[in-house]
């Protein structure tokens, strides 16, 4: 864990100076004071003002950097916190923070002897709505943007499986793995508790994409929701990404394998609602719509999953391994 510190001495940098980039978020408010973020997916609990996958990034000779957050409140759901976030630097992970409730958290992310400029980007929690309040360098430091790759953009929809829960934290979860070993920038639209939602569609479709991904289903189960009403949701969330954007590949991937603990009461099982995924993609005539089997994706075993639900850090390994080389952008 990096360094906590309760003063810092040096150059202020707002979350809105120039040199400070922000990548794989939907919506940012970066103004002097904060950086806020929001996916734009309604999402009970809150969840639509984390930001799995998000980071912010700049090029610098700085000898030490100091950035500050401070959780907002704004995930209500507070049974399901993770409020781990990631530094990398030049590529390689240098260490983990911790936010903590609402208090100023403030974290030495960089220090060094040697200014040489580097690449440093600091990963946001993946459970945890957490303002970025900016940074304190040493007062030589040089910033600059790093400089835009043309990379493919990832858009990874679904529940709390593709928001990242149980990962020990955000670089263990299945997007952020399948996004670095296909070198794509990543949005992750999972949000904990989802099901399918037409209007999502709308969301998903406004963000530019160069493949999709799609992991629901399992909260429809959960949540008693019939069959019918299941393909309904499910056709029309594909209608809406279709119309903003009719050609991007688009994966349906089954709800995984889980341990079923509670009968439903319409007496469905999760089978039931990956053959309508199966329907769906078979008869929409849809050469850029896949079906992806997810029981494949991770064995059926109690040791990849944190509590029969959810994968564990070796489960989401197992699924981004393998559905990484399934996908394919245009």
């Amino acid at each position: 864990m990096l360094t906590v510190t309760t003063s810092a001495v040096g150059r202020e940098i707002p979350p809105n100076d120039p040199a400070l980039r922000y990548t794989g978020c939907v919506r940012v408010d970066a103004n002097a004071e904060h950086a806020r973020f929001d996916r734009c997916v309604p999402a009970d609990g809150g969840f639509q003002y984390d930001a799995p996958g998000t980071h912010v990034s700049l090029r610098t000779d700085a000898l030490s950097i100091v950035a500050r957050f401070r959780g907002n409140g704004l995930q209500t759901r507070r049974d399901a916190v993770n409020g781990v976030g990631v530094v990398m630097v030049d590529g390689q992970r240098s260490g983990t923070y911790r936010v903590d409730g609402t208090a100023i958290n403030s974290v030495t992310v960089l220090n060094v002897t040697n200014a040489v400029m580097r690449d440093v980007e600091i990963w946001l929690p993946y459970a945890e709505s957490v303002d970025f309040l900016g940074l304190t360098v040493n007062d030589t430091a040089r910033l600059q943007p790093v400089p835009k790759r043309a990379r493919p953009r990832y858009v990874a929809y679904g529940d709390s499986i593709t928001q990242g829960f149980w990962a020990t934290d955000v670089t263990f979860t299945y997007p952020v793995l399948v996004a670095m070993r296909n070198g794509w920038e990543l949005v992750n639209l999972g949000c904990g508790g989802r099901q399918a939602t037409a209007t999502d569609g709308q969301v998903i479709g406004s963000v530019p994409a160069d493949v999709i991904t799609i992991l629901i289903g399992f909260n429809d189960h959960y949540g008693n929701k019939p069959l019918d009403r299941y393909r309904a949701d499910v056709r029309g969330m594909l209608q809406r990404i279709r119309a903003a954007q009719p050609q991007t590949p688009i994966y349906l991937i089954t709800p995984p394998w889980s341990t079923e603990p509670f009968p439903t009461k319409l007496g469905l099982h999760l089978e039931d609602y990956r053959r309508v995924l199966r329907a769906i993609a078979a008869e929409a005539h849809d050469a850029h719509l896949h079906i992806v089997e997810g029981p494949d994706l991770i064995p059926a075993d109690a040791g990849f999953f944190a509590d029969g639900i959810h994968p564990n850090d070796r489960g989401f390994r197992s699924l981004a391994d393998k559905l990484a080389p399934q996908l394919k952008t245009p």
